[in-house]
């Protein structure tokens, strides 16, 4: 029973923060979250840096695909230390590809590519796992239960990716082709999921003049589909079948990936088939082949045990040191700008 209601309450959650989602973060008021002044100009004004909703939905996405994780890994016995240092080492690969693989792919050292960051994690965690284990195993005298971990962190990664799009609503980035562009049945059946973004300061708007058109939205149904391979993934955990929840959100998270590029229009490389997708389907082999490999015994799970975790302090301060980082990593606009004015309200002196 506290199973179900966990991914009941889980779904409803996320089911009203992503219609909210859907409808107001495409606007413009939604993507400069503040400015702060910098340097004074001559006629007064100051230069400002922007910090964004990008950073912020950034931040909260990798806190909860973070928080997923170690809720299952706490239910099915791991100590909160182990659990750490196995984040941890993912997000020391993971955080810094996303500047690298972006410079790499799309030859700009102003934007980020979480696919690729997700495709360096992905491809680096199941190896070095592996070979962990029989270390392990003589320090503790117990090998790490493998599969366990990797369905934890697919299951993480398609919750923190999935609500991570919200973001790419928000700075218009990501974009998908114009619904006007389609073929005929293609466009009946992208119309009714649409987005539209508003603002010269969008990507859509700034990188290819495709502000206000209503574009395939892509962001919103990436968000749909990886979310609901986690909730699946979730369910599939706590019942003890840690083969069948890797499986199923690594093939999904990857094969979507791939498919959904097709109905992009930002730039992704000047290939038919973008280098994005060749790491989708490479992520998907390797998934599928560690996936069947890999044994798999059997744990006893409790949810209310890795639910505990969340409540302690080095959780609580650690989640939130990482979410900071990550904020001040992505949220630090290097392509907006904006000048500031300061005045006094001279009727409330």
């Amino acid at each position: 029973m506290p199973d179900l209601i966990f991914i009941g309450g889980l779904t409803l959650a996320l089911g009203i923060v992503y219609a909210w989602a859907f409808k107001h973060l495409p606007r413009e008021r939604w993507q400069i979250l503040c400015a702060f002044p910098l340097r004074k100009k001559a006629d007064g004004r100051w230069e400002g840096l922007n910090l964004t909703y990008y950073g912020l939905i950034n931040a909260g996405a990798v806190a909860f695909g973070l928080s997923m994780t170690f809720i299952l890994l706490g239910s099915v016995g791991l100590t909160l230390g182990r659990i750490a240092l196995f984040v941890g080492a993912i997000l020391i690969v993971c955080v810094p590809s996303a500047k690298w693989m972006a410079r790499l792919v799309e030859k700009k050292k102003h934007t980020l590519s979480i696919g690729g960051a997700a495709f360096c994690g992905l491809m680096v965690v199941p190896p070095a796992l592996l070979l962990l284990s029989p270390l392990t195993a003589r320090l503790d005298g117990a090998p790490l239960p493998v599969m366990p971990m990797l369905a934890a962190m697919i299951v993480g990664y398609a919750f923190g990716e999935g609500s991570g799009r919200l973001a790419c609503l928000s700075f218009g980035c990501c974009y998908g082709r114009p619904i006007a562009a389609l073929p005929s049945l293609l466009r009946r059946l992208a119309a009714p999921f649409s987005v539209v973004f508003q603002g010269p300061t969008k990507k859509a708007a700034y990188a290819a003049g495709l502000g206000g058109q209503p574009l395939v939205a892509v962001q919103a149904i990436t968000a749909v589909v990886y979310t609901a391979a986690g909730l699946a993934g979730v369910a599939l955990f706590l019942q003890g079948r840690f083969r069948g929840a890797y499986l199923l959100c690594i093939l999904t998270t990857q094969l979507w990936r791939g498919l959904s590029e097709f109905l992009r229009a930002d730039f992704r490389g000047g290939q038919k088939i973008s280098a994005y997708q060749y790491f989708a389907g490479i992520a998907a082999l390797a998934g599928l082949i560690y996936g069947l490999a890999l044994p798999s015994s059997p744990l006893p799970t409790d949810l209310l045990r890795g639910l505990g975790l969340l409540w302690h302090p080095a959780f609580i301060l650690g989640s939130g040191a990482v979410g900071l980082i990550i904020f001040l990593f992505t949220g630090r606009s290097q392509i907006t700008g904006s000048y500031l004015s300061f005045f006094v309200h001279s009727d409330r002196t």
